[in-house]
């Protein structure tokens, strides 16, 4: 099974993201669904069934106090000349750093990776030179949610997309 562990988007910032969302509704993107947001910590990838329980007694472990994480910037990947991704960063939070460099560890995953909220995605590499301007022009307001856990979830391709299935939640 495909794993991987993720922070829980609340409702009420979901809101907010769909406007975002609707700001690049005239352009050539496949939108994330509101309800498959999260913000990821770490991908394990394909996993075998029986190391799922190992997996999860290691998460067990892992202690944090709640933070609360800020949604700042809107970003591309991999470049501007070639955009496949469009996504909302984080403001810099210790706890977090902590909590993502705790769970890497586990998994010895080393090198870092950037934190950040996925809205949409092209199909294919899209130049558009008035996209590029409408995300830096675009005035995001800074959004605080907090966070009391993480969640192993568990994804699966359907013909409607991938979805996401709670394994486990973990409280901080």
């Amino acid at each position: 099974m495909r794993l991987f562990i993720a922070i829980p988007i609340p409702d009420e910032i979901k809101v907010h993201i769909s406007l975002i969302q609707d700001e690049f509704s005239k352009y050539p993107l496949r939108f994330v669904k509101l309800e498959q947001m999260h913000l990821t910590i770490d991908f394990l990838g394909e996993i075998s069934d029986n190391k799922v329980d190992g997996i999860i007694k290691s998460l067990d472990n892992i202690k944090s106090k709640p933070f609360n994480i800020r949604l700042t910037n809107l970003g591309i990947f991999p470049t501007k000349e070639k955009i496949r991704v469009i996504w909302i960063g984080i403001e810099k939070e210790y706890k977090f750093i902590e909590l993502q460099k705790n769970i890497r560890k586990i998994f010895n995953h080393r090198g870092k990776l950037m934190p950040h909220l996925t809205i949409a995605r092209a199909k294919d590499l899209v130049h558009d030179d008035l996209l590029n301007k409408r995300i830096k022009e675009l005035e995001m307001n800074s959004i605080s949610f907090p966070v009391d856990k993480f969640i192993l979830y568990r994804s699966e391709f359907q013909k409607e997309g991938v979805v996401h299935y709670i394994v486990k939640e973990f409280y901080l």
